[in-house]
C-alpha cells in the first residue's frame, strides 16, 4: 500500500451487527429494529430513540399493537421492572404515543437530510425517469397519495427495479412537504 492510500473502512457484516432482545417477545433483533427505553433518576421510563441516554435500558419491539396490549395488561411495566432490576418504575400513560411521535419525527428529519444530500427524487415525472434508469432503491408514498398515481409508479417500479422496495408512509403530503422543504410532495 502506498503512503497516500488509506485502508478501506471495515464494514460490519449483518451477522456481526449488534443485536438486542425485546423484553416483551424475548426475540433478538438488530438495534435499529427495536426501541430503547431508558430509566430516569426518579424511576421514570422514557423512550431513548437516539440511544444516548445514560444508565440502564431495555429494548422493545416497534410493533405498536403489541406494546399497547402489553401496556394495558401491565406486562410492559412488569417486564421493565424485571429487566431494569427495580421494584418500582413509573410509566407515562402516553409512552406508546410518545414513541410513535418520536419515530415519525426521526423519519421526517432523516428524509430532510437525504433531500439536502441529493439522495431523494420527488415528482411523478422525475421518479418515472429515475425508475427508467434503474436508480430507485426505495419508493415512498404519502399516506394520502392517490391510488392512480401511486399505482402507476408501483407498476413501473416492479418492472424496472424489481429488487427495490416500496413503503406508504404514515404521514401525509403536508408533513412530507414541510420536512422536504418542497410544495405538495406525494411520492
Amino acid at each position: 500500500m502506498a503512503d497516500n492510500e488509506l485502508p478501506e473502512p471495515a464494514r460490519l457484516k449483518t451477522s456481526e451487527a449488534p443485536e438486542r432482545r425485546c423484553i416483551l417477545t424475548r426475540e433478538s433483533g438488530p438495534r435499529g429494529e427495536l426501541v430503547r427505553l431508558a430509566l430516569g433518576p426518579e424511576g421514570q421510563v422514557a423512550a431513548d430513540l437516539g440511544e444516548r441516554l445514560p444508565g440502564r435500558g431495555a429494548w422493545i419491539s416497534t410493533d405498536r399493537a403489541l406494546v399497547e396490549k402489553a401496556m394495558a395488561r401491565g406486562q410492559l411495566k412488569a417486564s421493565l421492572a424485571r429487566a431494569l432490576k427495580l421494584d418500582s418504575i413509573s410509566l407515562s400513560p402516553s409512552l406508546v404515543e410518545d414513541i410513535g411521535t418520536g419515530l415519525e419525527k426521526r423519519l421526517l428529519d432523516r428524509l430532510g437530510l437525504e433531500t439536502r444530500a441529493g439522495n431523494l427524487v420527488w415528482g411523478h415525472e422525475r421518479i418515472s425517469a429515475a425508475l427508467g434508469q434503474g436508480r430507485v432503491v426505495l419508493l415512498l408514498h404519502a399516506a394520502d397519495a392517490g391510488e392512480d398515481g401511486s399505482g402507476k409508479l408501483e407498476m413501473k417500479r416492479r418492472a424496472a427495479c424489481p429488487d427495490s422496495g416500496s413503503i406508504t408512509l404514515p404521514m401525509g403530503r403536508a408533513q412530507l412537504s414541510v420536512a422536504l422543504g418542497r410544495g405538495n410532495v406525494v411520492s
